[in-house]
């Protein structure tokens, strides 16, 4: 049992953390064999290709604006930030922004970064305009698992910001984010709800992230798994728009078609904003507000239960060492009895991710805990012969 004590610690510390993610990968690709993720019918994406984007954009973005809002979008998401006055397009951005609100659409911006005092940079024009912004930084983890920041506390958990998800999810609903803990989101809809989100992932950040300017060392995220939906889907005509279409071919009744009561993400798809596997921000933005508004999340199993998984695991190994001494022992069962019993863990991980969204990652710890008990069973048995022989 010491041995499974020793695995259980080096799962707290996370020693065999590589072997984690390549494992943890499978897991979800295994899990997620032919089965379909549905994106909810209410988002849409406008994609903007050209190589020239930049600040002189914000002049096209008021007539986006205007098109989306009149077209009865309920929320109008950017991901992109706003942090250097363009005087010459600026008034007009803003204008339409709240000419967008008086119709009833919410617009979002995003915040790549904060000042020395904890402050987000964001042009103070765009503060007072918009209806809310939020952190930009997504996929914060290696492997497949794409785990998404919807929170991150500085000062003592006493400040927190948002995502650019959760602030767009939060819009979307019609209300505003009441609380925010490490355990707990609450929100507050249009028609006077509470709807409470307990997100199932805290991580204390320990280094500079160098994708991620918003989190500091000593910051703790509060972070969900996004439930990626299929790229194909998210690319579908049907829901994503080419941005030059909106602003000068699609006529009102098209614009209606497209964007009435939806969430519009904007952002660029320009072969520059990739991230892995080829995936585009504003997607994965996408894929998380999805997740959100789903309320259904990738839960990580809790620690004690890991821990238990850990030590039945040990202690069959100590039974696989036993039946080795036995007078019936054949070695060829034995390997194929050891190959099975690993087999059904693995199996076990993914069945309990495929149909509970419930993701274990102790394989590697599990499997170290077999084979040193089963080891360590053999050798204490073999010191127990040679003090009864002599």
């Amino acid at each position: 049992m010491l041995i499974a004590i020793l695995c259980s610690a080096f799962l707290f510390k996370d020693v065999f953390n590589i072997f984690d993610s390549a494992i943890e990968s499978y897991t979800l690709r295994l899990g997620d064999w032919r089965r379909t993720k549905k994106l909810r019918k209410e988002i849409a994406l406008i994609a903007i290709e050209d190589e020239n984007f930049d600040s002189s954009w914000r002049e096209k973005h008021a007539k986006l604006v205007r098109k989306l809002s009149e077209a009865g979008a309920r929320v109008i998401v950017f991901d992109m930030f706003f942090e250097k006055e363009k005087e010459e397009y600026d008034e007009k951005f803003i204008n339409a922004i709240k000419q967008a609100k008086k119709r009833g659409t919410a617009v979002v911006t995003g915040i790549r970064r904060f000042d020395e005092d904890d402050n987000p940079e964001i042009l103070e024009v765009y503060r007072n305009a918009v209806s809310g912004y939020g952190i930009l930084c997504i996929s914060l983890t290696p492997g497949d698992r794409i785990q998404a920041p919807m929170a991150v506390l500085k000062g003592n958990n006493s400040l927190g910001f948002y995502s650019l998800s959760l602030i767009a999810s939060a819009s979307y609903e019609g209300g505003e984010i009441l609380h925010v803990d490490t355990e707990l989101v609450i929100i507050k809809t249009g028609d006077g709800r509470t709807k409470k989100y307990k997100f199932p992932y805290l991580r204390k950040i320990e280094q500079v992230h160098p994708k991620c300017e918003a989190v500091f060392p000593g910051d703790n995220i509060v972070e969900i798994m996004i439930n990626q939906v299929s790229l194909a889907e998210l690319r579908d005509p049907n829901r994503r728009v080419v941005y030059k279409e909106v602003i000068n071919s699609l006529q009102s009744a098209e614009l209606v078609k497209y964007f009435n009561s939806k969430i519009v993400l904007i952002g660029i798809q320009n072969g520059i904003d990739f991230h892995a596997e080829r995936w585009h921000g504003m997607e994965l933005h996408a894929c998380a507000i999805n997740t959100i508004l789903n309320n259904i999340y990738i839960r990580p199993t809790p620690k004690w239960f890991d821990i238990f998984l850990i030590f039945c695991v040990g202690i069959l190994g100590i039974i696989y060492a036993r039946i080795r001494k036995s007078s019936e022992f054949r070695f060829g069962k034995l390997i194929m009895g050891v190959l099975v019993s690993i087999l059904c863990f693995f199996l076990f991980q993914v069945l309990l991710y495929r149909f509970l969204n419930i993701l274990t990652n102790v394989a590697v710890y599990a499997v170290t805990a077999f084979f040193l008990s089963y080891f360590a069973g053999g050798t204490i048995e073999n010191d127990e012969e040679i003090k009864v022989d002599g």
